[in-house]
């Protein structure tokens, strides 16, 4: 063959480049939408439970391999869930999942749906493997309450009582120490590999018993900059004879009612946070004294006699506290028992995202202390506190992130703001039968608990409110 002229070799070669690299964009591009086509989500919801046996096994032979998450409302009848959960479990894949508790009836109020009565829910996801990795936590929480006078049956006498002790001789300091459950700083084995380059993680779905704490006391140490969002499973003693329902593994065999189960994403996630319901009472105060979830100064003042005033339409206190046991009871007594009141924790005093907010279990007027439902350290750097009591108040939200999946969880009727928020809509496959593409629909009476990715270390904090919602806006790309 005789050799081409040097312009030939040229446009030959440059004829050549521009074909591979055609080839190479189209491979990302083909790359990319197989991504895409393994991440699927969908929730089904029927005002019949019955229906959702051949939806659900219709979309099963759709995929092509078993959903890894899983939710189910508690309220299945007996035989439809356990259809279900044959149905979803039947292979050798991992699945992660529990029992919820049944979406509110208004949830699809906002898509004019005519479905009536009690809805029941079938939330199923799935990702690549690649991108998501389950695990399951037997770490301790917080010990649970038992009366009686065998110590055996305790929780707390099985515990290592020198497991703080020694930590002391090994730093010399116990504020690390006060309060905690996990003071070995315990991770799931799943996770023990990621902990090196926690970057790598880029958000956690769990579901636990209502003693996470020690989990999340684990992640919060080795995963600080991590989006989080997590929920206490549904009581289930009367659905399967279990206080929880937790699934993990690969049957119908992995069914657990302690500790927590998971899914840490490899791949863009983050935390959306919407918080309604709630009409703020009097101004920001500065938590000038605390300890543990136990307020004793606002403003540096009696901290009950500032909630009385501020319930009661006064002006916050000023000068020194009301001292008179008889002033005290007048004060206290236009406080209705059943008034419900809440407290939000700022990190700053004109931030719109609380860092948690909680019911005010208790007060006491004399010397001052409130006490709010939550797991917080309320010492430490400066913090502070708003007021709040039901109402139909603006929400307050995280700014909306696009997503090409969306993990819900959602308290009450909240369920129907966070999908109108979300923008999801709805698919109707039958009278008795619609679907949500795209989402992972979770209810949760027990409110939710999480944190946002942030440069700053920050532990997960729990919202246990009436009006809340929080989604993880998952994205592969």
């Amino acid at each position: 063959h005789s050799r081409a002229p040097l312009s030939s070799m040229s446009s030959f070669h440059g004829t050549c480049v521009i074909r591979r690299y055609s080839v190479h964009r189209c491979w990302i591009r083909c790359f990319c939408t197989a991504s895409a086509a393994l991440e699927q989500a969908t929730t089904y919801m029927a005002s019949r439970a019955d229906s959702l046996v051949p939806a659900i096994k219709k979309s099963l032979r759709a995929w092509s391999r078993t959903p890894e998450h899983l939710s189910i409302s508690k309220n299945m009848p007996q035989s439809v869930m356990t259809e279900l959960v044959s149905s979803i479990t039947h292979t050798q894949q991992t699945h992660v999942g529990t029992l919820s508790e049944p979406l509110h009836p208004g949830t699809l109020s906002q898509h004019a749906s005519s479905m009536q009565g009690p809805l029941y829910s079938v939330a199923l996801a799935r990702m690549p493997a690649s991108q998501a990795i389950a695990f399951r936590s037997v770490i301790p929480g917080a010990p649970r309450i038992a009366v009686g006078r065998w110590p055996e049956q305790k929780e707390t006498w099985h515990a290592d009582p020198t497991a703080r002790t020694k930590h002391l001789d090994e730093t010399g300091h116990w504020a690390p120490l006060w309060g905690r459950q996990n003071v070995e700083r315990r991770i799931p084995v799943e996770l023990e590999t990621f902990a090196r380059n926690p970057s790598d993680i880029h958000a956690f779905l769990l579901f636990s018993d209502a003693f996470p704490q020690g989990l999340l006391e684990g992640l919060d140490s080795h995963f600080p900059h991590t989006s989080l969002l997590g929920t206490v499973a549904a009581y289930t003693p009367f659905e399967t004879g279990r206080e929880h329902t937790l699934f993990y593994g690969t049957s119908t065999q992995g069914v657990y009612e302690k500790g927590a189960v998971g899914i840490a994403f490899r791949s863009s996630a983050r935390l959306e946070r919407t918080l309604g319901g709630l009409v703020p009472i009097g101004p920001r105060l500065a938590i000038t004294g605390a300890q543990g979830n136990i307020i004793s100064s606002l403003d540096h003042h009696n901290a009950t006699q500032q909630l009385i005033r501020l319930i009661t339409g006064q002006q916050k206190a000023r000068g020194e506290a009301v001292q008179d046991p008889q002033a005290v009871r007048a004060m206290a007594s236009h406080v209705r028992k059943d008034d419900d009141v809440f407290l939000g924790v700022y990190a700053h005093p004109e931030e719109d995202m609380p860092l948690t907010i909680a019911h005010i279990q208790s007060g006491h007027p004399m010397r001052g202390t409130l006490c709010i439902d939550a797991d917080i350290e309320l010492g430490g750097p400066q913090k502070y506190a708003q007021v709040y009591r039901n109402g139909h108040e603006r929400s307050v939200a995280d700014p909306f992130l696009p997503a090409s999946i969306r993990y819900i969880v959602a308290s009450g009727n909240e369920t129907a703001t966070a999908l109108q928020k979300a923008k999801t809509p709805l698919t109707r496959m039958d009278n008795d039968l619609a679907s949500l593409e795209h989402t992972f629909l979770v209810a949760s009476d027990k409110g939710w608990f999480g944190r946002a990715s942030t440069s700053f270390s920050s532990p997960a904090h729990t919202y246990a409110i009436p009006h809340t919602s929080a989604s993880l806006a998952h994205s592969l790309t």
